[in-house]
């Protein structure tokens, strides 16, 4: 039997508790895209003005539903859909 080589990274959603986005220079990708997409639903705000530090799973969670991030230079967290402000 001969393993096929891939050329991505496979993470079962359940082994991933969280991704930290420490260079704030990088090019956004489609995961880091879908953050801000649902950041975006659940509180309005303009897509490109916003910046995810960090995304992660709440606790009894099964997807990634809390998210650090900044907008417009104020720091916010959202959490299964509740935003807070950092300020």
């Amino acid at each position: 039997m001969v393993m096929e080589m891939k050329d991505y990274l496979e993470i079962p959603l359940n082994n991933l508790c969280g991704i930290t986005y420490t260079n704030p220079d990088r090019e956004i990708d489609s995961l880091e895209w879908s953050f801000i997409e649902e950041i975006s639903k659940h509180t309005g705000f303009f897509l490109a003005r916003i910046h995810i530090k960090k995304a992660y799973k709440c606790k009894y969670s099964r997807k990634i539903d809390g998210f650090e991030f900044e907008y417009e230079g104020k720091n916010y967290v959202l959490e299964k859909g509740k935003i807070k402000d950092l300020a």
